[in-house]
Parts: C-alpha cells; sequence; structure tokens
C-alpha cells in the first residue's frame, strides 16, 4: 500500500497535468473584478511592421494582465478582447475569460499553488493560441468603425468597471463620418468632432475611469505591403496622421480621466 507521501505525490501530479478550460478560470474572477479590454482593428491587412507590434503589444498585455491580477484589490481581473470592423453592430467579445491568480474570496485563500500554476500555464497557451489568427491571417474591410465600435461597447458596458482599455489601431476613422485618408487634416478633425457631437456618438461615461493605451498609430495598417505601397493614396501622410491623433486626442481625453490617454506607435517603447 502506497504511503501517504506517496499518494501525496501521485495527487499532485494528476492535478498538474491535469487539463484546463476557459471555464475553470470562472472561480478567479467575482462581481467586483476589474475589467481590461483589448480593441484590434481588423480592417486591413498587416504588413511586417504592425505584426511585429501586434506580436510584441500582445507579449507585454500578457504579462501585465497577469501582474495586474495578481495585484488586484477587486477580487480578479477580468480580459476581453474585441475586433474593430465595419460592423460595429455585431460587436462581441472575441474572448472573455477570468485571469488566473490567486485571489482572496470571502476574506479567506482560495486557490491551490498546483491548480494555480497549471491554470496560468493553460492561460497563457490559449492566450498565445488566441493571438495567432489576429496577428498572421488577413483581414480587409472596406470600412473602419472606430468611433461607433466605441460608443457601442460604451453602452453595453455602461455600469460596469472598465480600468483599463487597449487599442491596437491606426487610428483612421473610415466610414460615412469621414472618408478622408492622406489629406485629413486639422480642419477634417475640427468637422469630425462636431459631427460626432451632432450625431451623439460620444461614448457614454463608461470610460469616466478607464487608462487608455492606443498602439500602432502613425501609419495605416497594411501600408508597407508592396501593393499597398503603390497606392499614394492609400499613405497615410505626415499631417494627415497628426490630424488624427489630435482628433482622438481630443475625443478619447473627453471620455477618460485627465492624462490617462497614451496614443504611440508600440506597446513598449
Amino acid at each position: 500500500m502506497p504511503c501517504r507521501f506517496t499518494l501525496l505525490v501521485l495527487i499532485q501530479i494528476i492535478l498538474w497535468w491535469s487539463p484546463a478550460s476557459a471555464a475553470d478560470f470562472q472561480k478567479y474572477c467575482s462581481s467586483s473584478s476589474e475589467r481590461w479590454l483589448l480593441l484590434i482593428d481588423r480592417t486591413d491587412t498587416y504588413d511586417s511592421l504592425d505584426q511585429k507590434r501586434l506580436a510584441e503589444g500582445a507579449a507585454a498585455i500578457l504579462n501585465e494582465i497577469k501582474q495586474a491580477a495578481s495585484a488586484s484589490l477587486s477580487r480578479g481581473l477580468l480580459f476581453e478582447v474585441y475586433s474593430i470592423t465595419d460592423r460595429p453592430g455585431n460587436l462581441s467579445a472575441e474572448w472573455s475569460t477570468c485571469v488566473p491568480a490567486c485571489p482572496i474570496i470571502d476574506d479567506k485563500e482560495d486557490c491551490s499553488d498546483v491548480l494555480l500554476q497549471r491554470d496560468r500555464r493553460v492561460f497563457d497557451a490559449s492566450f498565445k493560441q488566441r493571438f495567432t489568427p489576429f496577428v498572421s491571417d488577413p483581414a480587409v474591410t472596406p470600412a473602419s468603425e472606430i468611433l461607433r465600435t466605441l460608443f457601442l461597447l460604451s453602452t453595453e458596458l455602461e455600469g460596469k468597471r472598465v480600468s483599463r482599455m487597449i487599442v491596437f489601431s491606426d487610428l483612421i476613422e473610415y466610414s460615412n463620418l469621414n472618408k478622408r485618408v492622406s489629406e485629413f487634416s486639422k480642419v477634417d478633425a475640427k468637422e469630425l468632432r462636431a459631427t460626432v457631437t451632432k450625431r451623439q456618438l460620444v461614448a457614454l461615461p463608461t470610460f469616466k475611469t478607464t487608462k487608455i493605451t492606443v498602439f500602432g498609430a502613425g501609419k495605416r495598417l497594411g501600408q508597407n505591403n508592396t501593393e499597398e505601397s503603390a497606392k499614394p493614396q492609400l499613405v497615410l501622410s505626415t499631417s494627415a496622421a497628426v490630424a488624427f491623433r489630435e482628433f482622438w486626442l481630443g475625443y478619447l481625453g473627453d471620455i477618460a480621466p485627465k492624462g490617462s490617454v497614451s496614443i504611440r506607435q508600440n506597446y513598449v517603447d
């Protein structure tokens, strides 16, 4: 008959290698969990620079959400991924999962270190698996509905606690709200702000406590692809990039806390 020590070792091995699914991670969240959002612009086929920026950003985001979940004072962290496309009305999370960390539930520790380490490994693998299509699969749409996506997301999550929102996008709004790309100017930016206000597309106060980081801006997605770079009208000019940046700093600055909005090319400088 195996001794008690041997039985304990066998149990640990079984727990260590037992498969876990995303559903198993629900125990790491609670009704007061903070929520992190990642929005990925899927309106153009990425060039190699876009792929590099997204892949490096994803690796950094994975580390950040795990650290935030472990340090959370609000019982867990819910991480959700959305796509920006030409159909904002079809908005639904591509992935919604609780992040494995050791939460405090009912004022007592309720997690096994063996299970936690297993779940973290499964979570890391799931994260990488989920992001592979985003980085490598082509996507081209006739429009880029960034504004309506943000507006609808703010209505769907109204009353929820969104502490962090990360956006991978070139920030080129190309819809019936705006049809200018390389020639987009500061005058166009002012007109777009007026149109957004008139059509009541300013995001609701959902993001009033949200830190917002946008990366991938400064060039049009896919701009460096050979077939695209041969079309001057599709290349984002420096002046247009500056005008789009000013528009979004103003728009996002109105819906988020002062000083909490960052727009950059790379997620990690």
